[in-house]
């Protein structure tokens, strides 16, 4: 009798065991689905503020190449009489550009306010996401439990962590700083690896540091070292570092 309740008790605690993991592989399943989505979303709309920010870049040249032909004219007027005509083509394309210029801002800030849902919504990143390790390094960190960015984070927190993951990864002192560097910056909204290489080549290498930064210095400094590095195919604009910045100013203060 004592045998059989033990074979019963054994088949109960085998098969709860399989109900467990069961569980565990659906829901594994189906929240990478769901990231998948959300990262396929956020994909999109980045090509899409990429692509609306190439126009406004361009726009913005036609516009300074109108205002310069408007100023020059204007000159002229001054210096001879002429028919008034002739200003009108350049101030009502000036005024063309302007609206375009307003559309495209408000196209940006739609975008981005996007981006930054979407990146709310995800939460944190896998590590391959960071563009710096290869699969091999990526399974490492997984045997020890390191498979998302806030991972990274959580288990470097300090130099006994941090030690303990130099030893059981391929990784050296340097490359863990950069990776939990980017790991950290990954932490605002609408930026991704390629932007955050980008800063961190620009001498920004945490939020704080970030937070103390002006926005159209900020983004004339990448702008420069984009065109030197070539890291991202167009730089960010003013408008989007002036974003990256007020998310870092709120995290700084709430930590």
């Amino acid at each position: 009798m004592a045998y059989l309740i033990t074979k019963m008790l054994l088949c109960l605690l085998l098969a709860a065991l399989l109900g467990l993991l069961i569980g565990w592989q659906l829901r594994s399943l189906l929240l990478g689905t769901r990231q998948r989505a959300l990262q396929d979303a956020l994909d999109d709309c980045q090509q899409q503020l990429h692509r609306a920010e190439q126009e406004r870049d361009e726009v913005f040249l036609k516009a300074e190449r109108l205002e310069a032909a408007n100023q020059d004219l204007n000159a002229r007027l001054m210096e001879a009489p002429a028919d008034e005509e002739e200003a009108q083509p350049a101030n009502a394309d000036l005024a063309t550009i302007a609206r375009r210029l307003q559309a495209l801002e408000r196209t940006n800030q739609l975008l981005q306010s996007r981006i930054d849902n979407l990146d709310f919504r995800s939460g944190s990143q896998p590590l391959r996401e960071l563009g710096m390790l290869d699969s091999e390094q990526i399974e490492r960190f997984r045997r020890i439990g390191i498979e998302t960015t806030s991972q990274l984070l959580d288990h470097a927190r300090d130099d006994e962590s941090r030690e303990a993951i130099l030893q059981q990864t391929t990784v050296d002192a340097d490359e863990l700083k950069r990776l939990t560097e980017v790991a950290d910056l990954l932490r605002i909204p609408g930026i991704t690896s390629h932007s955050a290489n980008l800063l961190q080549a620009g001498g920004i290498h945490s939020i704080a540091a970030l937070a103390d930064k002006k926005a159209y210095r900020l983004a004339l400094k990448l702008k420069r070292v984009n065109a030197e590095k070539q890291l991202l195919s167009t730089a960010p604009g003013a408008s989007i570092v002036g974003q990256w910045i007020n998310a870092a100013i709120a995290m700084r203060n709430q930590s």
